[in-house]
């Protein structure tokens, strides 16, 4: 039950902000495109890591120490957003240059990852949770929906910049775990992060004359060194993945 409320306060948002923007702002300036997105099963996201001290070893045979990582991850469920483009430059009917804003809220499950025993809940569960994303980004855009005038079917895009993720679990964010059988490290998360960005996307009008849109996007962000509890280095970074479908408003 709780999570059919999610999911229809999430859309009911999306709805609204969609609909706050009307068609006749639309109509009135060609270069300003708005759609409604959503993603189902479709989306990962990965935080920016928490840096935290490590010991090599265990119990009273703790050897050395080192920094250890651990992030927080989601796995939507569902995910809705609306999607606002304006045309910066138009060079002809089926090519120009734009830039956009794609507000998202989803729902899904959250864990953590890392080096260690890293426990994310009491028992080590996956925990529900809210996540958002907000990507700032130029794109380059061919055929359909390029411009107000375009007469192609069909069209892509592709674009770069960079975009604002959180991951909010319902419950406890604090990790921790245990060093010696007195000597518990707590972590706390850090929930929001920015990283660079890009798009690509598939565009076409269907057989009932409406534009839809097809994108894949990533994100990926800066490198970081760790050191897991046997002594081994490796390197994390954030990211994000989503493959999504649009439909814009007339």
């Amino acid at each position: 039950m709780k999570r059919l409320l999610i999911v229809f306060a999430l859309f009911l948002s999306s709805y609204c902000i969609g609909q706050s923007i009307s068609a006749d702002t639309i109509k009135s300036n060609k270069k300003f495109f708005v759609a409604y997105e959503f993603s189902i099963l479709s989306n990962y996201l990965s935080s920016q890591a928490i840096a935290y001290p490590t010991y090599i070893g265990a119990g009273n045979s703790i050897t050395g120490t080192g920094v250890g990582g651990t992030w927080l991850t989601a796995y939507e469920i569902i995910n809705f957003g609306v999607l606002i483009r304006y045309n910066i430059n138009e060079f002809s009917e089926n090519t120009s240059v734009s830039a956009s804003i794609t507000p998202t809220i989803g729902s899904g499950l959250n864990g953590a990852g890392g080096s260690g025993d890293i426990l994310f809940s009491s028992d080590g569960s996956a925990l529900e949770g809210i996540t958002f994303s907000l990507p700032l980004l130029a794109e380059y855009n061919y055929g359909t929906i390029a411009t107000g005038k375009s007469a192609k079917r069909l069209g892509f895009m592709v674009g770069f910049g960079i975009e604002v993720n959180g991951i909010f679990p319902f419950g406890n964010t604090v990790a921790f775990y245990t060093i010696q059988p007195n000597t518990v490290v707590y972590i706390h998360y850090n929930p929001v992060w920015i990283e660079p960005a890009a798009k690509m996307a598939f565009r076409y009008i269907n057989k009932r004359q409406r534009e839809k849109e097809i994108s894949v996007k990533g994100g990926f962000g800066s490198p970081d060194s760790f050191v897991d509890g046997q002594g081994n280095p490796y390197i994390y970074r954030s990211f994000s993945l989503k493959l999504s479908m649009a439909w814009y408003l007339k």
